[in-house]
Formats: structure tokens, sequence, C-alpha cells
């Protein structure tokens, strides 16, 4: 990680971080280790067996990105808590599980992201500012935390891709295109995955042409987008 993060620095790349635990990123148990699961508590929860490995996993995370935050003269401007937290888990992919089976999209809400907040900061991430994924009405904290949003050109997890709405003008501060769990009148519309296509999964094989990208882009900027991110620029499971 630290090495990812002194090149996003030689390439005078800012950079967001997303610590997790939960993931998600179309990988295996959205980012989870096996063992994890042999445990008796819920992951994505404010367990306190749960929490004490998010806590560990922070530590490790804070020693790689010690002098690595902006204000140390480094990349990384900002943290992003979990994923998806209380909108989507991931099939559960480890042993002996079957393949309906998916983790929990989480239960306790906002309280669980500050819990992971109040984590990082106790050892040692203090960035300029924390996000969280928003859309599908994920959680957000009620304050300090900025909400990200996402636009697929195709999107394969959805039975029989049904006609996309990322291209109509709207004014995505007063009308969002999904349900959010903020007030969107007090936020930047901020894009964090603006998709450029998905993996070869959920039995599909997409293949988006590059002009559908640019085109969905210049629509949110048109919008009223304050920020664009891509997900991905290259290689990763989406590219």
């Amino acid at each position: 990680m630290r090495h990812f993060v002194d090149l996003c620095g030689k390439h005078e790349l800012p950079l967001i971080v997303r610590i997790g635990p939960f993931c998600h990123g179309e990988v295996r148990n959205g980012g989870m280790p096996d063992w994890l699961f042999s445990y008796p508590f819920e992951v994505r929860s404010n367990d306190e067996g749960y929490l004490y490995y998010a806590k560990r996993l922070y530590r490790e995370i804070a020693r790689q990105l010690n002098g690595c935050f902006y204000q140390e003269g480094g990349p990384v401007i900002g943290v992003q808590l979990e994923n998806e937290y209380m909108h989507a888990g991931a099939p559960m992919d480890a042993w002996g599980y079957t393949r309906e089976k998916y983790i929990t999209s989480g239960r306790d809400g906002r309280e669980h992201l500050k819990m992971l907040r109040h984590i990082a900061e106790e050892v040692g991430m203090k960035p300029m500012f924390y996000t969280a994924t928003a859309w599908g009405n994920a959680a957000v904290p009620d304050e300090g935390t900025l909400p990200m949003l996402a636009g697929y050109a195709y999107t394969p997890w959805i039975p029989n891709q049904p006609p996309s709405r990322e291209y109509l003008f709207r004014d995505l501060h007063m009308n969002p295109v999904e349900e959010v769990d903020y007030d969107s009148l007090e936020y930047p519309a901020a894009y964090c995955e603006l998709a450029g296509g998905m993996q070869v999964s959920y039995h599909a094989r997409p293949v988006v042409d590059a002009d559908s990208v640019e085109a969905m882009t210049i629509v949110k900027l048109a919008n009223g987008s304050n920020l664009v991110g891509y997900y991905m620029y290259h290689g990763g499971p989406i590219r």
C-alpha cells in the first residue's frame, strides 16, 4: 500500500484511500479474509469482536500512511469509510458456504460509520476529510463526511439491463438519480464512481463504448456534479 501511495505522490495525484474493512470492489468476500467468518460475531457491525479486528486493520493502514497525508506533504487528501454500508453486501465465497449466501449489508447504520471514524482517528488517520459511498440510500453520518455518488454506463447486476437514467439531464442537488440518506442540498454532488465498464460476471459479458462514458461524464457535469472520479482508469476488475 505504501508503494502505491508513494507513486501517487511522485506523479502528483491526490488520493482518497478506501480503508474498509469491507471494500467490496467486486473482490472475494468484499475484501474480507475467510478466517474472519469463523468467529461468533456479525461483520459490518458494532459488535466488539468485529471492531477489535477492524482496529487491527486500521492500525496497520495508519502505519503505512504515516507521513502521507496532505498536511504532512503527502498525496492523501481523504479517507473513505467502509463501502455501500446499509446498501449492499457481497457474495460469500469463504470455504464451506453455498454460492447463494451473501455477506450482510450492515445493521448499525450511521452509528457504525461514526465508530469506524473514531477508530481511524484514534490510530492516527486524520485526513482533510472523510467520505462515504451514498448511493442506494446507503448510510451517511449526520455531519463531517462527504457523501459520494456513482453512475454506471452498464449495470449487469440488474436483470435484463433496463434503459439507463444516467444520461438524463437533471439538477443533481434538487433531484438525485436515486434515493439518498442525506440532504442533497447541503452537500456537493460528488461522483467517485463514473464507471467505464464492468468485470465479466453476473452472467454478463459487457462491452462499453468509450463514447458512452464520455457522454455520461458530460451529463453529470452539466447536471451540477462538483467532482468527477472514474472507477477505474485502467486494470482491476472494472476498466
